[in-house]
């Protein structure tokens, strides 16, 4: 059997370091390969790429919500007759005016606080028949009474 030679070491130069096992490896590991893109990183570009543009499109031409505004609810009103004293000062006279419906002594306040405002200068031909700055200071309906409590001005 043959046996091999090794071959002799290389001289080291005067002053210079032997290199240590561990520099030579370090030598071929500082060169880095240079790294190819797999398929999944492409898939997951597209992928984003996708989602952020159909983001968009359904932003800008997705449906619009609906901007009415919501109904104000409507308060039902009872047409009433206020009675104000003619100018001759011998009758009365109707006036029709409508007030909140709901609530009985609610109704019967919403008509006296009419009737405590006047007539409005509309109309001539009638005048006031409480004295200005009389104050409702409530209503009490019992059965089929209604008592209604004013200010001293009244009298």
């Amino acid at each position: 059997m043959a046996t091999k030679k090794k071959s002799p070491a290389k001289p080291i130069k005067k002053g210079a370091k032997a290199p240590a096992k561990s520099d030579r490896w370090k030598s071929k590991k500082s060169k880095k390969k240079p790294r190819k893109l797999g398929g999944w990183w492409i898939i997951i570009n597209i992928f984003s790429f996708g989602l952020i543009i159909g983001t968009g499109l359904v932003i800008y031409f997705g449906p619009t919500p609906d901007r009415t505004p919501p109904p104000v609810p409507v308060t039902p009103t009872r047409e009433v007759t206020i009675y104000f004293g003619s100018t001759d000062g011998e009758t009365l006279r109707g006036v029709e005016r409508t007030v909140d419906e709901g609530i009985l002594s609610n109704e019967i306040a919403g008509a006296v606080e009419l009737l405590l405002q006047g007539p409005g200068s509309g109309n001539r031909k009638i005048e006031r028949t409480v004295p200005a700055g009389t104050r409702l200071l409530g209503v009490r309906v019992t059965g089929s009474t209604a008592v209604v409590n004013l200010s001293r001005e009244l009298v």
